[in-house]
């Protein structure tokens, strides 16, 4: 396709290779249903990225013998300039990001602190603008003589690992769990992506389209006027007119589109995570963005649930780490338990409340801090791991200090 051709064909063309980076995803892997949309989605985005103000990172958590690298290659074989690497050094990470798709494999212990510098780097290579600085000894007549060598680090990556993923660079990622598939028609199949004609169309289309998609994601790249649209709808009646930037009226589209982002509900980073595949989304259909707003809506509500739900555990193993001296090597009751935790959180009694012997009995057992447990009369006594309880508080502690 010439560089010349119409937004509309360039759409068309988009459009194409979305349907057929979906087909050859499930030609051999089988992932959730709503993933497959989002994984073309950020792999169209890897040759427009640069369009974009922030990109997010993909990040697949998957069990050995599940597909991940074979995912992973699909990725590589159909993104913007990418190839798999098992493990990366910071000096390569900010030499050769920019420009390119960087895909890792086996990322695990990214959480450790030998690898606190490339989970620095990592946290700022979702958005544009954060370079990198080191000293480079540069040669002249007058002798040698240091000098600043600046790096761009905003580049898309996609990772994996068996572990899980560090929390803040976790909540750069959109993250997606795959499972062992039992289909065997696809766990026989050998891979042959260099072959595959397919996988080639899509990658010649989408090189052929660069230039030319990137000129229409930024017609249609709607961040500013998002802003505009922020402006007119939360504008508090404090603020006068004087002192706003001067309201600008959005096409009835924009109102439409903005609109439909707003009521899903999603702000702060998790919405200038999923924004640019928003736009891409809009790019190829109504439904496919009203079910790109739906699937986003979701994995941010479960991660906010899981947040919650790892700092009622953070706490409850605080409590128990805390433990009176009768606590230890006895059996305490569980309602007592409940009624310490309610006074430890602060939180009141009532009929609807989460806090209440069966949520603190089932996290007692998920966080494996039982040691014995027996019925009696008034209820279930259990014998605490207090220890345990210790050694977990110190450990998120450390973690806090560490944030």
């Amino acid at each position: 396709m010439a560089e010349f051709a119409t937004d509309e064909q360039v759409q068309e063309e988009v459009i194409k290779c979305y349907h057929m980076i979906i087909e050859v995803l499930k030609e051999y892997c089988e992932l959730h249903p709503d993933y497959y949309s989002l994984v073309a989605l950020w792999i169209i985005g890897t040759y427009c990225h640069d369009s974009f103000s922030t990109f997010p990172f993909l990040f697949i958590n998957a069990m050995r013998g599940s597909g991940k690298t074979r995912l992973l290659k699909l990725i590589a074989a159909m993104s913007k300039d990418a190839d798999i690497q098992a493990n990366i050094s910071e000096a390569v990470l900010f030499r050769t990001a920019k420009g390119r798709t960087i895909v890792l494999d086996e990322f695990e212990h990214i959480g450790s602190k030998e690898k606190g510098t490339l989970r620095e780097l990592l946290n700022a290579a979702y958005k544009k603008g954060l370079k990198v600085k080191r000293m480079k000894r540069h040669k002249t007549i007058m002798g040698e003589e240091q000098v600043v060598e600046e790096f761009d680090l905003y580049t898309p990556i996609c990772m994996a690992n068996i572990w899980g993923m560090d929390e803040v660079l976790g909540d750069r990622c959109v993250t997606m769990t795959l499972e062992k598939s039992s289909d065997k028609r696809i766990t026989k199949k050998l891979e042959d992506f260099d072959n595959y004609t397919t996988i080639q169309d899509i990658k010649r289309t989408l090189y052929t389209i660069q230039c030319s998609l990137c000129s229409v994601v930024t017609k249609k790249n709607l961040t500013s006027d998002w802003n505009v649209y922020v402006n007119n709808n939360y504008t508090t009646t404090h603020t006068t007119l004087t002192t706003l930037t001067a309201l600008t009226t959005l096409t009835p589209q924009q109102d439409a589109i903005f609109k439909e982002i707003d009521e899903v509900g999603i702000d702060g980073r998790h919405l200038e995570i999923f924004f640019p595949i928003f736009i891409l989304s809009n790019l190829i259909s109504n439904e496919t963005f009203c079910n790109t707003l739906r699937i986003a809506k979701g994995m941010v509500d479960d991660r906010k649930s899981d947040e919650h739900l790892e700092s009622r555990d953070v706490m409850l193993y605080n409590l128990i780490a805390e433990a009176p001296i009768e606590w230890y090597d006895s059996f305490v009751s569980v309602h007592d338990i409940t009624a310490k935790f309610r006074e430890f959180v602060h939180e009141e009694v009532n009929e609807e409340n989460w806090l209440n012997t069966k949520w603190v009995g089932r996290a007692l057992r998920r966080l494996i801090l039982i040691l014995d447990k027996r019925r009696i009369n008034k209820g279930i006594e259990v014998r605490l791991n207090i220890p345990k309880a210790k050694e977990k508080s110190m450990i998120f502690m450390k973690e806090e200090v560490a944030k």
